[in-house]
Formats: C-alpha cells, structure tokens, sequence
C-alpha cells in the first residue's frame, strides 16, 4: 500500500476521453518510499448539469482560500511596511482575512462562507460528532480530517491507465497515471473559484506562484508515444468489495456492465488514439 501524499488541481483538464475536454482535473499522487515511482488517481472535472456544489470539493477550496488569502494578507503588509505604515490585519488573522478575497471567483448568486463562519462551523461539528465513518479506530480518516477518495471526488472504482511522466518541467517519466472513467462534479462558481486561487496568487514576498497563459495552467495534450499503451480497468476485470461481499462476485457479467458503465464510450485519449485502448486485467 502506498499512501497518499498530495493532492492538486489543474485547469483545464491535461487528458480527454475520445476528444471529450473537461473543465479541470483533480489528481492523488501517491509516491513510492523508495523512489520507484508514483501512482496519480485522476479525475476528470465537469460542471454539473444543474450548476450544483460539490460539497466535499467545496472543503477542500475553502483551505485553499485560507491560505490564499494569508498570503495576500502578507504580501500587502510587506508593502505597507516598506512604505513605513501599519499593518491592516494581523498576519495571524484575528480580525479576518476574508476580506481580501478575489470577487472574481464569485458567479451569480452564488456564495461562499467566510473565513469566521467556516471556522464556527467546523468547531460547531467537531463538539457533535468524533467520527464520519463507521470504523472509530481508524483516526487517519476520523472528521476533521479531509478525505481525498470520498465519493463526491472519486465516484468510480474503473479507469484509463498508462505509463507516463510528470506534466510540468522536468517532465519526469515515472509516473502511473490512473484516469478514472467517470467525471467529478463541480459548479461554475467553484471553478471560477479554482482560477482565482490558481492564477491569482502571490507568496508573502508579493511573486505569483503561478505559471499559465490566457487562463490555463495546463500542458497541452500530447501525441501518444509507443511506451505510453493505454489500457482500460473495467467491472469484468474486478468488482467493488461491496459486490464481493454481497454476491461473491469477482467479475461482471454482460448485463452488470451496462448497469457499471452506461457510459462506456471504449476510448480514452491524451492526444492518444482511443482505438489503441486495451482491456487488461489486475
């Protein structure tokens, strides 16, 4: 077992689905103590037919957001400390940082809480329940501890792989690219929420920590390659622990495959050709 040790988001998406683009993708790196490589669980971000939050996505924005906005907090006070004034706010943000948020991340009618009052709510929840799950002796995964694999982030158990590299410089090919087969809802607002934290922020020495052009911090998609073979898990490859458990079932049959993938379009691609595709069995 490898754990995970990162998450981040790109936009827009670096993979398509037989040309299919997507809004953005949110990635699990998982990489391996003795340096041997890295497994990434990806998943493909659409915005949601009736424009509705992804709630768990929405937490982990919301800590972007805080760390954003202290950022910001210090940056202009490093500005106003050269121009001999007072600090605004404190650094540790007693008075709030929420009011150097971005509004152009706002869409509509749509809001998000304030620094104080998701800090309210969360030590609100935290006095009510001690666990999300039903296994208490597990504290890793206990509330109050983000779950990067809840199933508002990773709605499949199937998935496009192939062998490739890092997406960004130095380009590192060792990587285990895991594209799940079904999308991860978000709204507008949350995207455009997203932009502002990616394309917008600064570090407390005032430099923007972000490289794009037009919009987009993404590589374009790539030509495949011959040692980037893709291959498809599906349920006639494995099934989910609760059907093993429940009909002893390790493969699906024909009809459970239509249930399982409805969607099933046979065909991944990263500038790949989806005929290319293969089954491959774990």
């Amino acid at each position: 077992i490898i754990d995970a040790t990162n998450t981040n988001i790109v936009v827009p998406a670096e993979h398509t689905i037989n040309g299919r683009q997507f809004v953005g993708e949110y990635r699990i790196f998982h990489m391996h103590s003795g340096g041997k490589g890295a497994a990434v669980i990806t998943a493909l971000m659409e915005i949601h037919p009736l424009n509705k939050r992804n709630s768990h996505l929405q937490k982990l924005i919301n800590e972007f957001q805080t760390h954003f906005e202290e950022d910001m907090l210090k940056c202009q006070n490093k500005k106003r400390k050269e121009r001999g004034l007072r600090s605004l706010v404190s650094s540790k943000g007693k008075n709030g940082v929420s009011s150097l948020r971005g509004k152009n991340h706002l869409v509509g009618t749509e809001k998000f809480p304030s620094y104080k009052n998701r800090k309210a709510l969360y030590e609100r929840q935290l006095e009510k329940v001690k666990f999300d799950h039903d296994d208490p002796s597990d504290p890793y995964t206990s509330f109050g501890r983000w779950d990067p694999y809840d199933p508002e982030m990773i709605s499949s158990l199937w998935f496009y792989g192939y062998e490739g590299s890092l997406t960004e410089p130095p380009c590192t090919p060792f990587l285990s690219w895991r594209i799940m087969d079904k999308p991860m809802y978000v709204s507008m607002g949350q995207l455009n929420q997203i932009k502002n934290l990616i394309f917008n922020h600064v570090d407390e020495q005032c430099k923007p920590t972000s490289n794009h052009h037009k919009g987009i911090a993404a590589r374009p998609i790539q030509k495949r390659r011959k040692e980037n073979e893709v291959y498809r898990c599906t349920c006639k490859d494995f099934t989910s622990d609760k059907i093993r458990a429940q009909s002893g079932v390790y493969q699906c049959s024909d009809e459970q495959y239509k249930i399982l993938h409805p969607d099933d379009t046979s065909g991944f691609s990263t500038g790949f050709s989806p005929q290319n595709t293969k089954n491959k069995g774990t």
